[in-house]
């Protein structure tokens, strides 16, 4: 009777602490706290002198009676469930593909480490292409590149062509030339990746020195590979190019030359500052025309001009003389003015390729 009396008095004493799925602060229930009950569960809390008061909240009168004593082990334990549960709950955040896709395109604060799991990842691309707004496809790649790994990454670009062009620009434009490089091999697109790079290279190397260097690993990993690429013939014609020029800025005679100079512009430099050097020289006018396949009238018209503006009239005379000889097809008339030449001069080197044009039907 009188235990009966007492529980009576307990739930009616209106002092005594109530169960509340929101009470966050000390997670007290029924006067003992989660960690006090889930420890008594597991056995593991200690003992000492106290140990007959853990089951009893410090802030409530002494005839508070023990938590286990009132309510069963099996339901506090799915009390406790229930409560972790509810905060977990509170705190897992939204992932909401168009709420944030909103957010973006419409310059509001936004945040994207919701999104975790690939499945997550690729719905939030998706939504991001469908929106048609390129900014906000390139802040969800740049977001995804820096949480995937390189082989996802790759997979995800090569089924959304529109996200892949976009992601290329940005490399391009940011002069990630690697990573660039990289994908477009990876997409098949072995051609667009040497050329590209190459555009980069070309576009952001001002030093002659250096971008010469950078044109020949260019061409060594990308265009040795692509027979049927005739880009690769003009770029290593273009390395010949700057080797020359870089052998003319070391001369003492040395012109400032752009770093985009034609090879006609190089040959006029040639003719006006190494006309006497020797046909082996790589400096030479001769050797020039030869290397880049400079026809007969291109060089004349160049060497006339130049020598011209210099009044060397010798020079000028035996460039005419020559060019008369070949007009009326005079075989034997150039090979005497020829050996009357030294054979280390220009005009001599012009009668011999002269001679040895096949485009000329000589009559003797």
């Amino acid at each position: 009777m009188n235990s009966a009396k007492d529980d009576e008095i307990y739930w009616n004493t209106s002092d005594k602490l109530v169960f509340n799925f929101e009470d966050n602060e000390e997670c007290q229930i029924f006067g003992v706290s989660q960690t006090t009950a889930i420890c008594s569960q597991a056995g593991t809390f200690s003992v000492d002198d106290d140990a007959d008061d853990y089951l009893k909240s410090d802030i409530t009168p002494s005839n508070l009676k023990p938590l286990l004593s009132v309510i069963s082990e099996k339901t506090l334990t799915s009390i406790l469930k229930a409560e972790n549960l509810h905060n977990v709950h509170q705190e897992k955040p939204l992932v909401q593909p168009d709420i944030t896709l909103r957010r973006i395109l419409l310059g509001q604060p936004f945040m994207l480490e919701q999104y975790k799991s690939l499945a997550s990842k690729t719905e939030l691309l998706d939504s991001a292409i469908a929106s048609g707004d390129g900014n906000a496809i390139l802040i969800v790649i740049i977001f995804i590149a820096k949480t995937l790994k390189q082989s996802l990454i790759q997979r995800l670009l090569l089924e959304r062509p529109e996200a892949v062009n976009i992601y290329i620009r940005y490399l391009a434009t940011t002069l990630r030339t690697n990573e660039l490089t990289d994908l477009l091999t990876m997409l098949g697109r072995s051609k667009d990746a040497a050329m590209t790079n190459l555009q980069i290279v070309l576009k952001n190397t001002p030093n002659i020195e250096r971008l010469l260097q950078k044109l020949q690993n260019c061409c060594r990993m990308h265009f040795t590979a692509l027979s049927d690429c005739r880009e690769g013939f003009y770029v290593q014609n273009y390395i010949k190019l700057l080797e020359w020029q870089v052998a003319v800025k070391a001369t003492e005679f040395s012109k400032p030359l752009d770093i985009h100079s034609s090879v006609l512009d190089c040959l006029q430099n040639a003719c006006q500052h190494h006309w006497n050097a020797s046909e082996g020289s790589l400096v030479s006018p001769t050797n020039l025309s030869k290397q880049h396949d400079v026809s007969p009238r291109q060089y004349q018209c160049v060497a006339l001009t130049t020598r011209a503006s210099m009044q060397a009239w010798d020079d000028i005379e035996s460039i005419v003389l020559t060019k008369i000889f070949v007009l009326q097809r005079d075989r034997v008339a150039l090979s005497e003015y020829k050996s009357s030449l030294h054979s280390q001069s220009e005009q001599y080197f012009y009668a011999e390729n002269a001679l040895c044009a096949s485009t000329v039907k000589w009559k003797n």
